[in-house]
């Protein structure tokens, strides 16, 4: 990442990684080449990746250290995609801002991927994915299973114009809109 330039495309070799992952604010494409069974990213404390704008996250498994306090992945910027990952074990307290994917003032496509077991404090603005104050956001084809706080809580503008689409939502997982 640290030599890309904003439009390259990085493929990452099968295999487990302990590391937090920053874009630097490149347009980048970063994804498995063998798919989320078999790339696992391990992050610390803090986001495990930070990504955007226009930048694609896919084909990873997302999870936090052993008791870490960490989100999964932090959105920030416009024209984002986050596709074909299993993001799950995260947890969060004290208001927890979108403990698998958050962005303020941010957008992004966020499909076909799976979040599971993700825990938060419950309360009214904790979620699984937390966009707030967002322009725009596609929402299609996850499926949310096993956590325990909303899967989905959207803070929007007026003008803003989001899709939740044909999610899947198993076991103490709901969505919220604001």
């Amino acid at each position: 990442i640290a030599n890309a330039k904003a439009g390259d495309s990085i493929k990452v070799a099968p295999g487990h990684f302990a590391e937090n992952i920053s874009f630097n604010g490149k347009a980048i494409k970063l994804s498995s080449e063998s798919g989320a069974g078999k790339t696992y990213i391990q992050g610390a404390e803090g986001a495990v990746v930070i990504m955007g704008p226009a930048a694609t996250l896919s084909g990873f498994t997302l999870t936090p250290k052993k008791d870490a306090k960490a989100s999964g992945v932090v959105v920030v910027g416009k024209n984002n995609t986050i596709s074909s990952n299993v993001i799950q074990d995260f947890s969060q307290s004290n208001n927890g801002f979108g403990m698998a994917v958050g962005g303020e003032d941010a957008d992004a496509v966020i499909q076909g991927n799976i979040f599971r077991m993700n825990h938060c404090d419950g309360k009214p603005t904790s979620a699984v994915i937390r966009f707030k104050s967002s322009t725009k956001a596609l929402i299609q084809n996850n499926i949310f299973v096993n956590n325990t706080c909303s899967a989905i809580d959207m803070s929007l503008q007026v003008s803003g114009l989001t899709f939740v689409v044909n999610n899947t939502i198993v076991k103490k997982s709901s969505w919220n809109s604001r």
